[in-house]
């Protein structure tokens, strides 16, 4: 249309324009975005990558709702890939297995973790990588798998269903205990705890003053009581003293036998052997004594007239 106007313009001017040249600058315009528009799908497809990717599988056990091929890989936040393709798991309906390609340079390790992730409002998601640790073996291919499995953990949304499945649980449990406990046997339990409640209430306050009393005579005892802490650890350390004098004493009296029993040694073996020579010289005594008296006892005259001489041998007077 502009070119319309300008040739419009052009014949008005009294100029002739050729309608050829027009035909040709569309034309290439036309050319030039088919051009740059295949670039862009190629792009788009995957069909033209200038880095090395390694292949990876996820097997996720919830909906991939937003998630499409081509759709983002990043790892830690990063792009690091693109996914390759989806497809349901034929031995088990409940998953649905991701193939992602993931950049040569990026470590994909036993502790990583795949998650699929919400891009704010648009509804539009992206499989999110993480290492669970810092290091650790690198991931290889298990037997009877096509790719190495990158681990699956739920997604956030998927987490938030199950606690807010568990909240509901929790709370329909509590409605339910709510309605036992509002009962008719209930209200009426509840109603005689209140007057057993009021019956003690009442007792305490006739007992205030006996309770005052005790308290008093608490805080009194509780009063005397650094006194008679004072008076026991006295008392302790005089027992620990008599404790003390008595052990002296005892060790006082053990040198002290142990001395007698040395003297009464000594006088043992001074006086003996003289008191064995007393001995031994009375008994000789004592039979002088048994020779004088049966001496008498045949001549009491000897004590007149004295012993009798000796009859005079052959030849004396």
């Amino acid at each position: 249309m502009q070119c319309t106007l300008q040739n419009d313009k052009l014949v008005k001017q009294g100029q002739k324009v050729d309608p050829k040249v027009n035909y040709t600058i569309v034309g290439l315009f036309v050319v030039i975005l088919t051009i740059a528009l295949t670039i862009f799908g190629f792009w788009l497809t995957g069909s033209y990558h200038g880095s090395a990717y390694n292949t990876y599988s996820i097997y996720m056990n919830e909906s991939v709702s937003g998630l499409t091929v081509q759709s983002p890989v990043k790892f830690n936040g990063v792009e690091a890939g693109y996914v390759s393709d989806i497809e349901i798991n034929s031995k088990n309906l409940k998953q649905v297995i991701v193939t992602v390609k993931v950049l040569q340079s990026v470590s994909i390790t036993t502790s990583t973790v795949a998650t699929m992730t919400i891009q704010g409002i648009t509804g539009l998601a992206y499989v999110s990588l993480s290492a669970q640790t810092p290091s650790a073996p690198l991931l290889t291919k298990k037997p009877g798998e096509r790719y190495p499995v990158i681990t699956y953990q739920p997604s956030l949304l998927l987490r938030l269903d199950a606690v807010l499945k568990q909240v509901a649980t929790d709370v329909d449990t509590v409605v339910t205990r709510l309605n036992d406990a509002l009962s008719e046997d209930s209200i009426k339990a509840f109603k005689g705890s209140l007057v057993n409640i009021q019956e003690v209430t009442k007792v305490l306050s006739d007992n205030t003053k006996q309770m005052d009393r005790i308290l008093k005579n608490t805080s009194e005892a509780s009063e005397r009581f650094p006194k008679i802490s004072q008076q026991l650890e006295t008392t302790v350390a005089a027992a620990y003293e008599m404790a003390e004098s008595v052990s002296k004493a005892g060790t006082e009296v053990s040198l002290t036998m142990k001395d007698a029993r040395t003297a009464i040694q000594s006088i043992t073996q001074q006086a003996v052997p003289n008191l064995v020579v007393l001995i031994n010289q009375m008994t000789g005594v004592a039979n002088s004594f048994k020779q004088l008296s049966e001496e008498l006892e045949r001549n009491p005259s000897m004590v007149i007239r004295g012993k009798e001489p000796a009859q005079p041998g052959p030849g004396e007077k």
